[in-house]
């Protein structure tokens, strides 16, 4: 028996014994709530306006900023993130704003939000920002206070 032989068979082996467990996940979900239909030809999205949202928000190309010379890389793009910021369950938005300052806006009541940058402190300043993304960790108080034996 060649060694390339073994090393395969030893594979094929770990590979098969491997194959009889079924993943285990805790992630959980909810059902989207039901929202009425909508008439045939109807648009999907409605623009809404600064005033009624409390979002007002701009991106630009600043060519007098100091790191201008990001416009023509990857980085001139921002970000957007949404998540629970506040654990309140409601969507809230995280906006990241390349040469300008950012935006933390946490929804109050539908599609009606506040703008929180400042409090949070997460404006940025003179940075400049070029993504974002959220993350939600949820640690059962039994590991916590396992945790803390």
């Amino acid at each position: 028996m060649n060694c390339f032989s073994l090393i395969s068979g030893l594979c094929l082996l770990f590979f098969a014994a491997g194959c009889d467990r079924a993943p285990r996940s805790n992630v959980e979900s909810e059902p989207l709530r039901q929202r009425p239909p909508r008439a045939e030809g109807a648009p999907l999205f409605e623009k809404l306006a600064p005033a009624r949202t409390g979002v007002a928000f701009s991106h630009r190309m600043a060519m007098d900023h100091p790191l201008s010379r990001l416009n023509s890389s990857g980085f001139v793009c921002g970000g957007v993130c949404v998540g629970d910021f506040n654990g309140d369950g409601r969507a809230d938005l995280f906006l990241a704003n390349g040469p300008d300052e950012n935006g933390l806006f946490l929804q109050r009541d539908e599609f009606r939000f506040d703008d929180v940058t400042d409090q949070a402190g997460v404006g940025g300043g003179n940075a400049w920002a070029s993504g974002a993304a959220e993350s939600t960790l949820t640690i059962s108080k039994r590991l916590l206070s396992n945790a803390a034996h």
